[in-house]
Parts: C-alpha cells; structure tokens; sequence
C-alpha cells in the first residue's frame, strides 16, 4: 500500500464532490488538519477509510490505490470509475474506456496508439471503424452528434441463427415504409409517457384521423402503443400511451449508416472473414 496515494485519492475525492477540506473533515468527524495530513503523505486510520470508502462507493483497494490484479478487480475499477463521475460524464467516461476495449478486441495496429476523440458528423471517414471477423463483428462511432460502440460475438450457430422469418421482417419494413406510419412513429417517440388521442395525433401531424386510427392498429400488433379507454364528460374516448423501445433509436442509427458509403475508413476497416456474413451451422457444422 502507498499511502501518498491514499492521499492522493481523497483529495481527488474531495474536489470531484466539491468539498473544502473543513467541510470533508465534517463529514468524516475529524479536524481539517486531519484532512491536509492525509493529501500531504498521512493516512487515516482504517475505520476512517472504510468510512469514505462507503461515502463515495470505491473500494478499499481503489482509495488506497492497489494495483488491480485479475478481471475481477479490473471490471471493479471500471465500474467505480465510471459510477463516481458526475451524471453529464458518465456516458462520456463510458465512451472513453469502449474504445480502449475496442482497440483490443479488434487488434487493429493501425489505431492502437490513437486516443478518443471525436469529430463533426460530415467526417463519415474520419469517425468510424469496423471490423468483421469469423470470431465476430464490431463497430466503432465516434462523431460529435453521435457516439457508439457495438460489439457482437459471433453466436455458436452463426449470425443467421438469430434472425426471424423474412416474412415478419418485410412485414416490418412495409410498415415503416409508409410515410404516414413513419411519421407517427416518430411523433409517438417524441411523446413523454403522456395519453394521447387520434384527434391530437392527427392534428399534430396533419394525417387524416382514419388514416392514423389504421395504423395505431398496427403499433399495437407490435406493442409500440397502449390503448387505454377514458371516460370524459359522459363520452368514452380511446386514449394512447407510448410503449416504443428505445433500441428503436438503433435501428434508426444503423439504418443511416447503411445509407453512408464513405470511400475508406481512416480508423480502420477489417474484413477477414472466411465464411459468409450470415453464416448459419447445423449440429455443429457450417451449411455450405
């Protein structure tokens, strides 16, 4: 253990929260020179430590700055890294360490001493990174209006494997390429988990209210909205609520990057796969 790192970390604890030395030496029930030995070399005593430990939710290794041995505490360090950034961080934070994780599951040389940044959305070759490997496939996004890391093993069975009928699927893409079903489909998403009427739907979007009363029909089939019968002035009225999923926004993501054709990739794109994308194994086999 090395205690000037002790220190080191309580004043780093002290200042991420905002805290003068008198008012963390309040908290802990000794005196703010107390607080001034412990960042200049001292070291409290441990009920003391385990204390600020539970305060600020790190582990007794993490405050007195062990080194982390074994997945375990690596995963523990992330974790408390990440859960004591303040709340506007934490996804950035996030971020930061996913492409640490991609640089290394990925291998690719060329991007291996490059930092996380990010860049304007118009740099489509400049913010992403792809990989597609018979191991499996990765994604990296780093754009300012957009961030992103996607990493996928690739399954026992191959990709195929995971895929429904193309049936349920066409049947998915016909509904959204409707306009009018497009269009109320993001009107819903805009939609706190509010109730709302056809009239009010038709009336923010101009959409004939038989037209959206069809369709609602069909987010229902997919539970993208709730029904909910309300009575108002002796009048029963049909009410919605919104019940969308939020990897929708996945799907709107990865739909515009189908639409993207950047000439090259300047962070990286590997393609070494030795079977097709959608490869598909039978007991164990590959189906040729």
């Amino acid at each position: 253990m090395k205690y000037n790192q002790i220190g080191t970390k309580i004043k780093e604890l002290r200042i991420h929260n905002n805290l003068k030395q008198s008012e963390f030496a309040q908290i802990f029930g000794v005196s703010t020179q107390a607080v001034s030995k412990w960042e200049n070399g001292g070291t409290p005593d441990i009920d003391v430590l385990i204390s600020i430990a539970d305060r600020f939710d790190i582990s007794l290794d993490d405050l007195c700055g062990r080194t982390a041995h074994g997945e375990n505490q690596l995963e523990n360090s992330l974790y408390f890294s990440v859960l004591n950034a303040s709340e506007s961080e934490r996804m950035k934070r996030s971020c930061h360490y996913c492409w640490s994780i991609f640089k290394g599951a990925t291998g690719i040389n060329a991007i291996e001493n490059l930092g996380y940044s990010s860049v304007s959305a118009e740099d489509v070759e400049f913010s992403r990174c792809r990989v597609s490997r018979d191991e499996g496939i990765a994604y990296f996004l780093s754009s300012q209006n957009a961030q992103l890391m996607a990493l996928m093993p690739e399954p026992e069975k191959g990709f195929a494997s995971i895929l429904t009928s193309t049936e349920q699927y066409s049947k998915l893409f016909h509904i959204l390429s409707d306009p009018h079903a497009l269009e109320l489909f993001i009107f819903v998403c805009t939609r706190q988990q509010l109730l709302f009427s056809i009239r009010l739907a038709s009336r923010e979007t101009n959409i004939p209210e038989k037209e959206v009363e069809r369709i609602f029909q069909k987010f229902e089939d997919y539970s993208w909205l709730v029904r909910e019968p309300a009575d108002i002035d002796d009048e029963s009225i049909m009410l919605y609520r919104p019940a969308y999923k939020e990897y929708f926004i996945f799907f709107l993501f990865f739909a515009q990057e189908l639409i993207h054709n950047p000439r090259f990739l300047y962070l990286g794109s590997v393609t070494n796969r030795t079977k097709p994308l959608l490869n598909e194994c039978d007991d164990g086999k590959e189906n040729k």
